[in-house]
């Protein structure tokens, strides 16, 4: 007879700010629903605006734990509530081991982290040895759930709708180019332009899909929806340091790398010397003694020249198995099981009596500043201002909502360029 499995009474609340965020928690709801009775997903900014169910409930039920994807949500979510009266889990938005906030203390503002792969909790870990009782591994959900579209894509062999597609489905050697952010549009321009090359941008560089304008060759934003049947479709793969070109790997699809510091704009968050050939960090995973072999690594030149020849014998990419998320157990699962195990170890109810969710106003201070960006902005908060006014209240235990804070934070909003340029525009 199977043994029916423990599902704890604990509510589980999957909080995004940016749609990136909403991406990478959605795979996971329903693997939590396995081991949770109540597990919720929402936008932290409409439900606080809207103050829905959702919200109130975060903001008053027992112990939650709150699974964020993103540093700038898990600090607003602890300026809305006490950090003692919740666990908080952080996941990533992907996998790539290279940029700066990798390997720094970002993620410790959460209770645990859930590194998705071994290289990135081991390197934590040795850098950081008195946060290693934070460090989880869980693997990287949004994977699984990636394999799966192209699994169904597959079984059905219907090809993709999007009419954008259309003319690089209908190519031969279909090539997709992965860029992580910071793609300089000038620079992207100067890519050959075929019929059979689609540029799929990093979603922070949505602005370049309408500033790039290429005669024949594809460029589109990559999403949930559209990149799991064009990295099924693509003949041939050549990516950069973004986290899909690893993805693709664990996927199965061979790929070929490339390293174009002037492809990218001049702040960056990765240092010079990885993309310098004569320098020993080169094409390195920091502080780590993994490498990319350097014979695999293509340049701008090797790369133009491997795009406009079809034919071209550019090498593969290859990585050690601890840069990717474990392959033996749907990833989905193993992070839902992480979050469930971790917080029945935090079961120490007399722990829990001294740090009860205090009635509060943070719900009401939240409406206010998202009210006053509708009024005097005309959208919603980023997640930096909406933070900051958040956190001029107090502390969420100890929150001051006097008349004159109040009306100093609208006077701020109001008296700032941008709200002036918006006056000035509407006059």
């Amino acid at each position: 007879m199977k043994q029916k499995r423990y599902r704890s009474k604990r509510s589980v609340f999957l909080a995004s700010i940016e749609q990136k965020d909403y991406d990478c928690l959605h795979p996971l709801a329903d693997a939590l629903k396995a081991y949770f009775a109540e597990v919720y997903i929402f936008d932290i900014i409409a439900a606080a605006d809207r103050q829905d169910q959702v919200f109130e409930r975060f903001l008053s039920v027992s112990r939650p734990l709150v699974v964020t994807a993103y540093t700038g949500a898990a600090d607003i979510i602890n300026l809305l509530r006490s950090p003692p009266t919740m666990t908080t889990f952080a996941v990533d938005h992907g996998f790539a081991p290279f940029k700066q906030y990798s390997y720094s203390q970002a993620f410790f503002g959460s209770n645990f982290y859930i590194a998705p792969t071994p290289l990135m909790r081991d390197r934590l870990a040795t850098l950081f040895p008195d946060k290693r009782g934070q460090l989880r591994l869980g693997g990287y959900p949004r994977l699984s759930s990636m394999k799966e579209q192209i699994d169904i894509i597959d079984c059905s062999g219907k090809a993709c709708a999007e009419p954008r597609l259309k003319g690089w489905l209908s190519a031969n050697d279909r090539t997709l180019v992965i860029t992580s952010w910071g793609v300089r549009p000038e620079q992207l321009m100067k890519m050959p332009d075929r019929e059979n090359i689609l540029y799929l941008l990093h979603p922070a560089d949505a602005r370049n899909e309408s500033v790039t304008r290429f005669q024949s060759a594809t460029v589109l934003v990559s999403s949930r929806e559209l990149t799991p049947s064009i990295i099924h479709a693509a003949s041939r793969i050549f990516g950069d340091f973004s986290s899909l070109t690893l993805e693709c790997l664990w996927l199965g699809k061979q790929s070929h790398f490339f390293l174009a510091r002037e492809l990218y704009v001049e702040k960056y968050d990765i240092p010079d010397s990885f993309f310098d050939f004569s320098d020993p960090a080169f094409a390195a995973f920091p502080h780590s003694s993994l490498v990319i072999n350097r014979e695999q690594v293509l340049d701008w030149r090797q790369l133009v020249s491997a795009l406009e020849d079809s034919q071209s014998s550019a090498p593969l990419m290859d990585v050690p198995m601890e840069v990717l998320p474990p392959r033996d157990e749907d990833n989905r699962t193993l992070c839902a099981r992480t979050i469930f195990e971790t917080a029945l170890e935090g079961t120490d109810t007399a722990k829990w009596e001294a740090c009860v969710q205090k009635p509060g106003s943070t719900g009401e201070i939240a409406k206010m500043v998202i009210g006053a960006y509708k009024m005097f902005l005309n959208r919603r908060p980023d997640p930096n201002g909406f933070a900051h006014y958040l956190r001029s209240f107090g502390a969420p235990d100890n929150v001051e909502m006097t008349a004159e804070k109040i009306l100093a934070m609208m006077q701020v909003i109001y008296s700032s360029p941008e709200a002036k340029s918006k006056r000035e525009k509407m006059k």
